[in-house]
């Protein structure tokens, strides 16, 4: 055996005096495959872990736009569906530049020119409905009548 060795994993260093012995290049190259095995069941786990969270990943802070349109049926409720969980919708009726609703999730109230006391909200993960309590108002549903969505959606949900 060498008298020297290195200082992490102790591997032979030779000096021109040491007898040169195959038992020692065998313990030698035993320990440089277990720390090399050892590097790569950490590196496996490693990308087995940001595989499994890649997606997640991903979408982490972020948001999506999303633009549609729908035809108004005359209803007094309305549900509108999306991709991801809406934070915010706005929507323009395409023919007046009057006509608009903005919900923003968590918000109390319904902003637009109709009046924000005749609308309740329910949201879901998905989507949003809207009821206009009072039916001769301008509810973003009339007959008909094309309307613009544009939303706001968290794709970390």
């Amino acid at each position: 055996m060498p008298s020297n060795q290195t200082p992490n994993y102790r591997l032979s260093q030779w000096e021109r005096t040491d007898r040169v012995l195959m038992e020692d290049f065998n313990a030698d190259n035993a320990k440089i495959d277990a720390a090399l095995a050892a590097l790569k069941a950490q590196s496996d786990s490693q990308q087995s872990a940001v595989a499994q969270h890649g997606s997640s990943i991903a979408r982490l802070g972020n948001c999506a736009v999303s633009l549609t349109t729908y035809r108004g049926n005359g209803a007094n409720t309305r549900t509108l569906s999306f991709s991801g969980y809406p934070m915010a919708v706005w929507i323009q009726e395409a023919d007046s530049p009057v006509n608009e609703l903005h919900m923003i999730r968590g918000a109390a109230y319904v902003a637009g020119i109709m009046g924000a006391a005749t609308v309740s909200l329910a949201w879901t993960s998905r989507g949003v409905t809207w009821t206009y309590s009072k039916p001769d108002t301008v509810k973003m549903n009339d007959s008909n009548r094309q309307y613009t969505v544009v939303a706001l959606l968290d794709m970390s949900k």
